[in-house]
């Protein structure tokens, strides 16, 4: 092995934006300059301050890695804005089916094994200052080649009170590998699916859903973050594999990283839905008055009838009751009343008693 060089990293020293009260991370980037596979391993003076991500791994030739390294929020701030904290960078050769468990076993130096120790300190920079962007520590090495294209760049939430909501989103794989991903968020975050493998050139659908409110947040503002991990498999890879959080921790490729940001916007009204309802209540309404007309003229036609039959019926029994003088008149008379209200005019017709 000799003296050579295994990892490169950048930047050189763990720079962190400092705000009190407020949870920091900052990325640094590993990248495997030899032509072996090279497993390595973070370590702190302080792990119960930081989080690190991936904190071991294997580096195929001429490949790197982005690590996440986050710090948890601070009460005060220490005096000259100095951090006495600091990192170290374990790497040693590895054979080229080397699995994350061997990786463990390779930084032993109980066990004789031999690895190569790189330092980095942690300090405080001004968070007013943006530092400038990291470019590849190794321009003529392989390009890091953008595994998911992330559709929308923001998860909206149309917020409502006491309701669940529900948002998605589309991975699509741009690669010609099988391309898995994991995705972390806050546990009022149902996310289906949160873990699996994308085909080369295909897409994936999630559905995020939020518990529901019970406030209005200020400025319909939230901290909230999701992050998404992807990392490219084997060949051979299927999608019935079952992927772990194993597959990130111990990936023998580049794991990209991107962040997504919440985002509450106000409940949009359906002015189209609105309109489709009137109509429909309209033609409901219309229905409703055509069968009571046509109800209505099968009821008028039946008292029409009935009032014939029962004329006719009064007919026999006064016949049958009083003398003929006395029915003509009688006659007479019902039909004067019944033209006046049929024909709304008098017609001469002479009473007369015999």
């Amino acid at each position: 092995m000799g003296t050579e060089q295994l990892l490169g990293f950048e930047p050189p020293e763990l720079s962190f934006p400092f705000e009190l009260d407020k949870q920091l991370s900052c990325s640094m980037r590993l990248l495997n300059k030899t032509e072996n596979h090279v497993a390595f391993k973070l370590l702190t003076t302080n792990p119960k301050k930081y989080g690190v991500r991936p904190r071991i791994g294997i580096l195929a030739p001429g490949s790197a890695c982005d690590i996440t390294v986050t710090m948890r929020a601070v009460k005060e701030a220490p005096q000259n804005m100095r951090c006495k904290d600091k990192f170290m960078i374990q790497s040693a050769v590895a054979s080229p089916d080397a699995t994350k468990e061997d990786a463990l076993n390779m930084f032993n130096r109980d066990a004789g094994h031999v690895f190569q120790e790189s330092k980095l300190r942690v300090v405080y920079s001004n968070p007013t200052v943006e530092a400038p962007a990291m470019e590849n520590p190794n321009p003529n090495g392989p390009e890091m080649r953008k595994l998911l294209d992330i559709q929308p760049s923001k998860l909206q939430f149309p917020l409502s009170l006491n309701k669940e909501l529900s948002s998605s989103l589309q991975l699509s794989n741009v690669t010609d590998n099988h391309v898995a991903f994991r995705i972390s968020a806050s546990p009022k975050y149902l996310v289906q699916p949160k873990v699996g493998i994308i085909l080369p050139q295909s897409t994936c659908d999630i559905t995020v859903r939020m518990q529901a409110q019970n406030k209005v947040l200020s400025e319909m503002q939230s901290e909230d973050k999701f992050l998404i991990q992807s990392v490219t498999l084997s060949a051979g890879t299927t999608t019935e594999d079952n992927i772990a959080d194993a597959v990130f921790d111990g990936a023998r490729f580049p794991i990209e990283e991107r962040e997504m940001q919440v985002v509450y916007i106000p409940k949009q009204e359906n002015k189209s839905a609105d309109v489709a309802e009137l109509i429909l209540r309209g033609i409901v309404v219309s229905l409703l008055g055509l069968v009571s007309c046509y109800l209505m003229k099968q009821t008028l036609s039946l008292i029409w009838s009935l009032a014939m039959v029962g004329t006719m019926l009064m007919f026999k029994m006064i016949k049958k009751l009083v003398s003929d003088s006395v029915e003509d008149w009688i006659v007479k008379t019902l039909l004067y009343i019944f033209m006046h209200l049929l024909f709304g005019r008098k017609e001469n017709i002479h009473l007369s008693r015999g």
